[in-house]
């Protein structure tokens, strides 16, 4: 609606439709290398076959998602579509969790001079001190509270 509005619009919204398919193809290449690597480096799988494997996993799964407010549509969950329940589990609680497993890691688990070096690779990195304290304890405080409240506001 907003493009109809405007002039020339039709092709302001075909160029920016077309630059949102290419950004989402490109995260979606990013996030399929993360398994891709890790197949193949933990079984041996040739990386074509990966990257098959991978591709029609996820475009089976976008697919049936897609079909939600399609052919599925009799699939819900109250007034939630099955691409809504999808955001709400991964944006609501997988997010936060997975947030607060890489603070538990890096901050316990990963020696603390490796990690300042690799953040002073690439900025003016200033606060050695402070930051210890902010990944193991501030960070994963905030991102429990932000869980909890999410659970709460799920279930109200």
């Amino acid at each position: 609606m907003v493009f109809q509005t405007i002039p020339l619009g039709w092709i302001i919204g075909a160029i920016f439709f077309i630059l949102l398919f290419f950004a989402a193809l490109t995260s979606n290449i990013a996030a399929l290398e993360v398994v891709v690597a890790a197949f193949k480096d933990r079984f041996g799988i040739k990386r074509p076959v990966t990257v098959l494997i991978g591709t029609v996993y996820t475009l089976a799964i976008g697919s049936i998602i897609c079909l939600g407010y399609g052919p599925l549509s009799w699939i819900h969950i109250g007034d939630l579509h099955l691409l809504e329940i999808f955001d709400k589990i991964s944006g609501d609680f997988l997010l936060p969790v997975i947030a607060l497993l890489v603070c538990i890691m890096v901050g316990f688990f990963l020696k603390r001079d490796v990690i300042l070096d690799e953040l002073k690779l690439f900025t003016r990195f200033r606060h050695d001190k402070l930051y210890p304290f902010m990944i193991k304890y501030f960070c994963p405080i905030c991102i429990i509270i932000i869980f909890i409240s999410n659970i709460i506001g799920a279930f109200l």
